[in-house]
């Protein structure tokens, strides 16, 4: 299965609130052409909006196709999402072009954490060393290393946590 990770500027409605963080959003109403965001503001008040966004491309993915996780905000007025590499995420994703600003396509396995990622992050929880971990995997400081580095950067994928450059995709 392949995913899309696109980056996108937020909507008006969004930017005029500056929302602290976005907490969940879903489509509602007859037609599913209205899109409900629950997001906390500045002043840590939780506020839910539900309004029309026809041209709302969150609304137009959650018609044909699968919003994986929250929408997480970005700085300089972003938001990035995984959504399920459809026939569907690939129209609108052409369709809206000018409003993207990256659009990454991966398939859905490079967001799994092996086990042996899983046991580097819990040892990364218990404040170990990039030394610590070598010996306890006992591997060399060079390949733990580049575990760590490989387990970060799905984290940050798979929670959406930095901003690519705006040429990248």
């Amino acid at each position: 299965m392949k995913l899309a990770v696109i980056t996108m500027k937020q909507c008006q409605l969004l930017r005029e609130l500056k929302p602290r963080s976005y907490l969940a959003f879903g489509s509602c109403g007859a037609a599913r052409r209205m899109i409900e965001h629950i997001i906390e503001d500045q002043h840590g008040r939780i506020e839910k909006l539900r309004v029309s966004c026809r041209d709302c491309i969150l609304a137009q993915l959650l018609q044909g196709s699968y919003i994986v996780g929250q929408p997480v905000l970005l700085p300089e007025g972003l938001i990035r999402f995984v959504a399920v590499y459809t026939n569907a995420t690939r129209r609108t994703i052409s369709r809206n072009r000018s409003r993207l600003v990256s659009v990454e396509i991966i398939d859905a396995r490079s967001l799994l954490l092996t086990p042996r990622q899983r046991a580097v992050l819990r040892m990364l929880g218990d404040s170990a060393t990039i030394t610590g971990i070598a010996s306890r995997l006992g591997v060399s400081r060079a390949a733990a290393g580049k575990l760590v580095r490989r387990t970060l950067q799905k984290l940050a994928l798979l929670y959406a946590a930095e901003p690519k450059a705006a040429g990248a995709q």
